[in-house]
């Protein structure tokens, strides 16, 4: 690795380690910016959470809960890969940086396009993801945003599941539909919510795996037809469309406000009546994988690994796809007044881990010096 010093890019306030040039502002939000970068080893996208946020617990834990988690599932070929993490003290570069590989473009953006989508490309996607999706699920991780902006394509039709900024992970090992995390923060785009997170009576266990599963139905039929399967304005609209295609979800799973949400749906909104079969434009194999992924009861829909041997994918599985060990840390049980230490510890473990022992290319100017309340001691990043 190259001893070059870090660089730091004052229009955006970054400071990234000297292997990588900004090209240009992916994204820039409230609380972090995204930067596409360049190096030898192709593109990246650097994320900076500006260092004033460091101080607030909720996002701490945020990005303590996607570090854990991307580190745990790195290694996977259709999971996002974590190439570096970094911490920054001098203002105004200040803050946590992560970097991860960038693909050509996303899902979004495909199916927006004039691209053809042959059902080889469709296969191969669907393909791809129940893989990602057994992995992580076999990790007890549930992604909880999985829509096709998130699913990041290569020109040679491999991808990659982006975004865990609200994935979740529980250390409970049980059967695949018992293991349940609690949803307090459930932020997925609604087009793509599985409804038994407002419709049913979960006694505020929390939900399942199967959270992603319902997702992975509506990106199915939304390869093959080129738009949202379930779009609307509202969560009532939404739901009115969904009603309009599986039909009306069964009266015992529904809580007592699920059945004023349904009936006030069905009120407002007169959409006309259709099916998947229909939608799909006759697919056989689509029309019924996707009818029991969108299963409203979630304990009826099939797992990833089970997707994985279904007809429409079974060509391209191997038998072997192997599963993760256990994801048992949860940033949720970590004191407020110790997330900042665990991070920068996280984040010194990360670094020295795919450092393999060798120097930091980063300037020890601008690195990150921090107390070890274990050790009461300085310890320096720029060894890591």
């Amino acid at each position: 690795m190259a001893g070059e010093k870090r660089r730091a890019y004052s229009s955006v306030e970054f400071a990234v380690d000297g292997r990588y040039t900004l090209k240009t502002l992916l994204y820039k939000g409230t609380f972090c910016t995204t930067c596409l970068a360049e190096s030898e080893d192709g593109k990246f996208a650097i994320k900076k959470v500006f260092g004033k946020h460091l101080k607030e617990p909720k996002i701490l834990r945020r990005i303590l809960r996607e570090l854990e988690i991307l580190a745990h599932l790195n290694g996977h070929p259709d999971i996002n890969t974590l190439c570096d993490v970094d911490m920054v003290s001098k203002p105004p570069h200040d803050g946590f940086y992560c970097y991860q590989t960038l693909f050509d473009t996303d899902l979004k953006r495909v199916l927006a396009s004039q691209a053809p989508l042959t059902n080889d490309h469709v296969n191969s996607i669907m393909y791809q993801l129940f893989r990602g999706l057994h992995y992580m699920h076999s990790a007890n991780v549930v992604h909880r945003d999985l829509k096709p902006a998130n699913i990041h394509v290569n020109c040679h039709g491999k991808i990659k599941i982006c975004d865990f900024s609200v994935a979740s992970g529980s250390s409970i090992q049980s059967d695949y539909y018992c293991t349940r995390v609690k949803m307090t923060s459930y932020v997925a785009n609604e087009w793509y919510r599985a409804p038994e997170t407002y419709l049913c009576d979960d006694n505020g266990s929390g939900y399942t795996y199967a959270l992603d599963m319902w997702s992975a139905g509506c990106i199915l039929c939304e390869l093959i037809l080129r738009r949202p399967l379930f779009k609307g304005d509202n969560r009532l609209e939404i739901l009115a469309n969904t009603i309009s295609i599986i039909d009306r979800p069964p009266i015992y799973l529904l809580s007592d406000q699920g059945k004023q949400y349904v009936e006030a749906a069905l009120e407002r909104y007169v959409p006309p009546r259709t099916n998947l079969y229909t939608l799909v434009n006759g697919h056989k194999q689509v029309t019924v994988l996707a009818s029991k992924l969108l299963n409203y009861n979630p304990a009826s829909r099939p797992d990833a690994r089970t997707c994985l041997q279904d007809d429409l994918v079974k060509s391209y599985y191997n038998g072997r796809e192997p599963s993760c060990s256990q994801f048992t840390f949860t940033s949720d049980n970590v004191p407020d007044h110790a997330l900042k230490d665990i991070l920068l510890s996280e984040t010194a473990n990360f670094r020295r881990k795919i450092r393999s022992n060798q120097k930091s290319v980063a300037s020890e100017i601008l690195r990150t010096r921090v107390v070890d309340p274990n050790e009461n001691s300085l310890r320096a990043l720029d060894g890591v």
